[in-house]
């Protein structure tokens, strides 16, 4: 191979590796752009899944069959919301609007979707300042209504990182023109489910 050849080689070669190495840089910040920003980066995996699974739900055609099945998905929001696992603001909204498809009329009509989301941002924002998040959080046996088997509720317990516990009391009723069940309104209670206030969101600790 004479010089000339060898020249023509050792540039192809260059242009290559500078090709593969823009590709390999590319390739790590469309996958940082994707997960690191968008979610919390050590509770990446957990947060993409979890998200994915609320998004990619459609609730005009697939909708929770049950009070338990409405209240998990609900749940599985608020553990997306409160679990510090969302970086990017954006993606509140999205998870809120699929929320808000779980809540009757008048529950939407007392909370416009800008006052949710200023309230859910703000909540977040003053746990995140004391390094709180939601660890856990389920849902006890459902209540029914022994008058009207249409309307129940489901208490709740969450656990923050701290491990202080918060309890909730939803009330849900069945929708007679769509046969769906709606979270009609929530509380903040005491552990024994005792009301403390309605349609509150997490508070930022205890006193």
């Amino acid at each position: 191979m004479n010089n000339k050849q060898t020249k023509t080689a050792g540039i192809f070669i260059l242009v290559t590796f500078l090709i593969a190495l823009m590709v390999f840089i590319g390739y790590l910040y469309y996958t940082n752009k994707n997960t690191v920003v968008y979610f919390n980066p050590n509770k990446r995996h957990a947060a993409e899944k979890l998200y994915y699974n609320i998004m990619n739900r459609n609730l005009e055609t697939d909708y929770p069959a049950s009070p338990e099945d409405v209240m998990e998905y609900n749940l599985n929001i608020i553990q997306l919301i409160y679990g510090n696992m969302i970086v990017e603001e954006s993606l509140y909204e999205n998870v809120i609007l699929q929320q808000r498809k779980l809540f009757a009329k008048s529950l939407l009509e007392q909370n416009t979707l800008e006052q949710q989301t200023e309230v859910i941002k703000t909540a977040v924002s003053l746990l995140k300042e004391q390094q709180l998040s939601s660890y856990n959080i389920s849902q006890l046996p459902t209540i029914f209504n022994p008058h009207d088997n249409d309307f129940c509720y489901i208490r709740v317990k969450q656990q923050l990182n701290n491990g202080e516990d918060f309890y909730w009391e939803y009330s849900l009723e069945k929708n007679k023109e769509t046969d769906r069940w709606e979270i009609v309104l929530w509380t903040l209670t005491d552990e024994y489910y005792n009301p403390i206030s309605e349609n509150g969101e997490l508070p930022a600790g205890k006193s």
